[in-house]
């Protein structure tokens, strides 16, 4: 006579047969959600689109490509190149979506044991593939989706190398990370942040050093081809900060006097203004920073050749001033207009879309505020293990992933164009879903120190 199956394994069935069924009827009511939307067109899809229009010129692959090296980041314009439609790369930037959102999901749900949370945790982390954020950017023709489709891998790839060392997890990073690098400017500084996260079992410290040195690698290599092959990209991000940012602060105005910058044309009333393109992401949130005035020829000079350095120079000397104002007015302010992405797809009249916007706690400023709030209330640390259950050290390393998620906003806010959300986009999602598994990850050991029974693992 066969003996009885214990009741937490037939749970853990039932659940993982339920998280599948849910993640199914996910794919197919986002990808319909995709297929009855246009795809959405915003003056930034053409620089990224660019390589795209000189190969239908007949410049040829090469020809094509040095023009693309010229103007942006290189991995979405060779992702446009190959998929020449827009209407199909709307409908591959979801599948991405989703297959990374599934495979956070799954990674989560290998972090807890109590069947209920697991279940609970997937579900959530799942519906994020239709949550606000994705659709909005799943919908709009700029690298945003890729961006956040990436560093959703990479964070899941670092917890899935803890809980159990795979050669697939690292694959996954290093493939992650490649693709992060020259999809986006910022992006490529979470991968050095993150990757000695993979020393947090003693044996892999050797793996930690060579993984950090090729994030570091890719690092120096994204950004010398920005600063060399697409400099007029990168003298206007350089011109957005000087007059955006430096030209109002006391410290920013004598730094710049100082190191030579003309007078004349930082007191000749170039203010930053914006160009209004219309209710939606480009319009509403993400307003063109332009200059109506001309700056003289002596500033352009300076700018081009001084003006990245000296702005690092006032970034560092006021350390303290920036992280204070990032944390006060900064941070707040991203994820407060990020709740106005909801308005911005030109999809809001429709039921689908207002059910599908009130489905992920990813994207919602409010949902951020209390998940911070559950982590510091709880703690992240488990106060014991059951056998087969996850150790302390999964909760250190959600903390350690939160700071480093928290840096990259950081980076991304100070070092582009300033205040655009979309900039910021990509570690604001991963924080929000690393907060979210350090939420349920605390609640499993509190059920698991209570009900030990929920410890049994198959």
């Amino acid at each position: 006579m066969n003996a009885a199956v214990p009741k937490p394994v037939l749970d853990r069935d039932v659940h993982d047969r339920a998280f599948l069924a849910f993640a199914s009827w996910v794919f197919f009511l986002g990808l319909l959600f995709v297929l009855r939307t246009p795809p959405r067109i915003y003056p930034d899809t053409f620089g990224y689109t660019n390589m795209r229009v000189w190969w239908s010129m007949g410049h040829g692959f090469l020809g094509a490509l040095q023009q693309g090296l010229a103007n942006r980041p290189i991995a979405t314009q060779l992702l446009f190149w190959l998929v020449p439609s827009n209407k199909a790369v709307q409908i591959l930037f979801f599948v991405l979506s989703f297959a990374s959102w599934t495979y956070f999901a799954t990674v989560a749900r290998s972090a807890l044991v109590h069947p209920g949370l697991r279940f609970l945790a997937g579900a959530l982390i799942c519906v994020s593939a239709v949550g606000s954020w994705s659709l909005a950017f799943n919908n709009a023709i700029l690298p945003e989706s890729l961006a956040m489709s990436v560093t959703v891998v990479q964070t899941a790839s670092v917890i899935s190398h803890a809980l159990q060392p795979r050669r697939t997890s690292l694959l996954v990073f290093m493939l992650a990370s490649l693709i992060g690098a020259f999809t986006t400017t910022s992006l490529a500084f979470l991968a050095p942040a993150v990757a000695p996260l993979f020393a947090m079992r003693r044996e892999r410290i050797r793996t930690a050093v060579a993984l950090t040195l090729y994030a570091l690698a890719l690092l120096l290599a994204s950004s010398n081809l920005l600063h060399h092959d697409a400099p007029a990209n990168f003298d206007m991000v350089v011109k957005d900060n000087v007059f955006g940012r430096m030209a109002h602060d006391r410290l920013g105005r004598s730094l710049l006097i100082s190191k030579g910058f003309p007078a004349a044309d930082l007191d000749g009333g170039c203010t930053r203004s914006f160009d209004y393109l219309g209710p939606d992401l480009e319009g509403h949130l993400n307003d063109a920073p332009l200059y109506p005035c001309r700056v003289g020829s002596g500033a352009t000079r300076w700018i081009q050749a001084s003006g990245s350095s000296t702005y690092m120079e006032w970034l560092l000397r006021g350390s303290g001033a920036r992280i204070l104002q990032f944390l006060r007015a900064g941070l707040p302010s991203l994820l407060s207009s990020a709740q106005d992405v909801r308005t911005m797809t030109g999809m809001d009249s429709t039921p689908l879309w207002r059910v599908l916007q009130q489905a992920a706690p990813i994207g919602d400023a409010r949902i951020s505020a209390l998940l911070l709030l559950l982590v510091l209330l709880l703690r992240l640390r488990a106060p014991g293990t059951t056998a087969h259950a996850p150790g302390p050290r999964i909760g250190l390393l959600l903390a350690l992933l939160c700071g480093a998620e928290l840096s990259n906003v950081f980076i991304a806010y100070w070092g582009d164009t300033s205040d655009i959300l979309r900039h910021c986009i990509h570690p604001l999602t991963a924080l929000q879903a690393t907060l979210c598994l350090a939420c349920f990850y605390r609640i499993d050991a509190w059920s698991r120190r209570h009900n030990p029974a929920h410890g049994l693992r198959v």
